[in-house]
């Protein structure tokens, strides 16, 4: 009996090392998998009046552009956004996107790389 107790306890004490040390490693790949994403808000204002905001992740190395497709339904031409949302340009009304990054004004959204906790505005308005 006393035998087969202390077998008993060392096969508890194995299973809960090896339950401790699976959740070491989730922990660990939770935080490299967090390592890897990045948080970015998204602001869709016509003219002045916000019209739509969300808060998204997304991995490193994403662009402004591809990163507004996860969000809304978008087109776009040459790297330069033609309609979000449902909002589209109007040439003869001279109403087009623009879009700035942490308040400043950026071309080609295509071709600019977003940052953990960038603020991203895109306005339609007359330009």
């Amino acid at each position: 009996m006393n035998k087969l107790v202390k077998k008993l306890g060392l096969l508890l004490t194995v299973i809960l090392l090896s339950l401790g040390a699976v959740g070491i490693a989730d922990a660990n790949h939770s935080h490299v998998q967090a390592a890897k994403t990045i948080r970015v808000t998204y602001t869709l204002k016509n003219n002045k009046k916000t019209i739509a905001k969300k808060n998204i992740r997304v991995k490193k190395h994403t662009t402004v552009l591809a990163a507004l497709k996860k969000c809304w339904k978008v087109k776009s031409s040459g790297g330069f956004v033609t309609s979000i949302h449902g909002y589209s340009q109007n040439k003869s009304k001279k109403l087009y996107w623009t879009y700035t990054v942490n308040g400043k004004w950026a071309n080609a959204a295509n071709k600019v790389y977003l940052h953990n906790k960038d603020r991203v505005v895109w306005t339609r308005s007359k330009f």
